[in-house]
């Protein structure tokens, strides 16, 4: 808020309120900060209290604080009135006669709502209400507990969320311009605000969404909500298990047919210019990852994993596919595509078999000078369960991947975890790791604070007759407290320096 003055009566155009945007406390993130060992110094407390009308003391420490959003059907959505600022008061601070008396201009037949000097500003019982202009639109309407529904779930400490089918239907003009910026991000749509904006496709079948952080005794929960979201869980998949060493793994299972062909859609509405490879070879890029699509398009579910031997990654994936499909003869059908793409490369690719038990395991090697550019994709299929290998190593990693085997059964549409012990194993061993030149005591430190901890997320539909989708990102707290008290050392703020 600026310096406020006298200033004209405010317009009470009606408003349509469609975002929030909140924090549980001051308090509460201040008790958050304490308890990962981080600076406590309220900076934000200090910052708002700057502001006119307030001071030290003023903002009460134990109630939800914040920003609303409410547009005008009428007014451009990137306008400063669009935000309104409310700040839990502490009782006889900020008051109407306060307001009046520092030269606020009461607005007609509002006792509680002034303007002054470009500001507009409310008064509840416990809340001050401010926004940058002369308009009081949609501000009458604010409750004295503008966050209480986002408190309600124990735990929460943030809230941000948006009701895109208000925004829709209350102002469309307003609502346009939001898709509208989507045309000038790069790659998308290339930048050309006529052409088919990705972004305004991604909005149109959003009505709701919601993000939070929760925290409970383990975990920091960063959580998603979106609305509609009509398809339930998928039917129950055997989950695959992975060789030991693994250092995360992620399983998909599909809910209906029209969801498993999401690959073929991001692949369609992918430009040129955000394919990789030189110019020649873009035709290539792009029908190979379309039949790589069209062949994931058949299954009812996949499993990714990734690890690490001596310094180069393996990569592990299981399809599940839901009609017969002959993997062998699809990877066969590429190779003309790989050909093309390795030539630009001076490389070469060459197709090959080798046997596992009663089976074949089908080979696309790509090879050239430099060993450590090369690229060998091993398939073999059992029924119609298909597991693949990519890997740098000349080595027959399938038939590990192949002797895990399954892991009891799932139907969440997606779930996984990052071993956080042993990604700071392999990142902290030998020379050339991203972490291996970390001080002894800051990597023991990690060490004991990551061993058995991985982050984990889930996303799954509603049950019985919900209509959304919910993502759950789960990060251990006494890794996140490790890191933080880590990084404070290492830049030389110690476990309780200043900000």
């Amino acid at each position: 808020m600026r310096e406020l003055g006298q200033t004209p009566p405010a317009s009470e155009e009606a408003g349509i309120p469609f975002g929030r945007v909140s924090i549980a406390s001051l308090d509460a993130v201040n008790k958050l900060l304490a308890d990962l060992e981080a600076p406590t110094q309220d900076p934000l407390r200090k910052s708002i209290e700057q502001a006119p009308f307030l001071g030290e003391g003023t903002i009460a420490g134990d109630k939800p604080i914040g920003i609303l959003l409410i547009a005008g059907p009428n007014q451009p959505l990137m306008n400063p009135q669009t935000a309104v600022i409310a700040v839990p008061m502490v009782a006889g601070k900020a008051t109407p006669e306060l307001i009046k008396r520092g030269g606020g201009t009461e607005v007609a037949g509002k006792s509680d709502t002034f303007t002054a000097q470009n500001n507009t500003l409310r008064r509840t019982a416990n809340y001050l209400f401010g926004r940058e202009g002369n308009s009081a639109m949609g501000m009458a309407a604010l409750t004295d507990t503008p966050f209480a529904n986002d408190y309600k779930t124990p735990g929460n400490l943030f809230l941000f969320t948006v009701d895109l089918a208000k925004l829709r239907t209350g102002a469309p003009n307003a609502y346009k311009q939001l898709g509208a910026m989507g045309s000038f991000i790069p790659g998308l749509a290339g930048g050309d605000p006529n052409s088919p904006n990705p972004v305004q496709t991604v909005l149109d079948k959003i009505d709701r969404l919601t993000l939070a952080l929760n925290r409970d005794d383990q975990n920091l929960h960063l959580q998603l909500w979106k609305m509609p979201f009509a398809v339930k869980s998928g039917k129950e998949l055997p989950r695959p298990a992975f060789p030991a060493g693994v250092l995360g793994q992620m399983h998909v299972v599909y809910p209906d047919k029209e969801t498993s062909q999401w690959a073929e859609q991001q692949v369609d509405a992918m430009q040129d210019a955000t394919l990789p490879g030189p110019p020649e070879t873009k035709a290539q890029v792009r029908s190979v990852l379309k039949k790589f699509a069209a062949l994931h398009a058949k299954s009812d579910g996949f499993s990714l994993a990734i690890s690490i031997k001596e310094k180069t990654p393996i990569i592990y994936i299981v399809d599940q596919f839901s009609e017969d499909v002959d993997a062998a003869a699809e990877l066969k059908g590429m190779q003309p595509d790989f050909e093309a793409i390795a030539k630009t490369g001076q490389m070469k690719t060459e197709l090959s078999t080798y046997d596992l038990g009663d089976k074949k395991v089908q080979r696309l090697a790509i090879t050239g000078a430099k060993r450590d550019n090369n690229a060998y994709l091993d398939v073999i299929q059992d029924g119609k369960v298909a597991y693949a290998t990519i890997a740098v190593k000349d080595e027959h990693f399938v038939e590990k991947l192949k002797a895990a085997g399954m892991n009891g059964k799932s139907n969440v549409l997606c779930a996984g975890v990052l071993d956080l012990g042993a990604i700071l194993q392999e990142a902290s061993s030998g020379g050339g790791g991203p972490l291996s030149n970390l001080p002894p005591d800051a990597l023991a430190q990690l060490k004991t604070a990551f061993a058995g901890q991985g982050i984990t997320w889930t996303v799954q539909g509603a049950e019985g007759d919900g209509n959304y989708v919910y993502a759950d990102l789960a990060i251990p707290f006494q890794a996140a407290k490790a890191v933080g008290k880590v990084s404070r050392q290492m830049t030389g703020g110690g476990a309780g320096g200043g900000m």
